[in-house]
């Protein structure tokens, strides 16, 4: 029994440990000041994030904005839906949404900007979960690293 709770506790001590040194670390304003995991539902706007395997969104690889990053975030809001009608509809809905978002952000319109949406948004087993939330970011067409804030670019 007692060599369980020795082996229980150095496990915690270990993912404490870990998870310190593997996790993105925030300055007291909120913004990403090192780069580690972010778990997807802490993800904020202007948030600074490298592309991932996106089939299973439980952390993103966060940096902070100040160094080459390959997505920002420029919107975090829920969706709003009573209740889930599909993925498909989400989708819509979701990119829908960020478009209407990004032409103020960027400083061009979405047709002529060199800049895509990503957006990340509920699936029926994260909204059976509470997940509402819908995030938009920016990324570069031409796979090329954004430095900084793409906000007021007009690229």
């Amino acid at each position: 029994m007692k060599l369980r709770l020795i082996v229980f506790i150095i496990s915690l001590i270990g993912f404490g440990v870990y998870n310190h040194f593997t996790s993105a670390r925030r300055d007291g304003s909120g913004d990403i000041v090192s780069e580690g995991e972010i778990g997807s539902f802490e993800i904020k706007q202007g948030d600074c994030f490298n592309n991932t395997d996106f089939s299973n969104l439980t952390t993103l690889p966060a940096v902070p904005c100040a160094e080459p990053h390959d997505n920002e975030v420029y919107a975090v809001f829920d969706i709003p839906l009573p209740t889930y009608e599909s993925d498909d509809e989400t989708f819509r809905l979701a990119v829908e949404a960020c478009t209407k978002r990004f032409d103020n952000f960027v400083g061009r319109t979405y047709e002529d900007s060199k800049l895509d949406i990503l957006t990340l948004y509920p699936t029926l087993a994260t909204w059976e979960e509470g997940d509402r939330e819908i995030v938009c970011a920016v990324f570069d067409v031409d796979g090329e690293k954004l430095m900084g804030t793409a906000e007021g670019l007009g690229i």
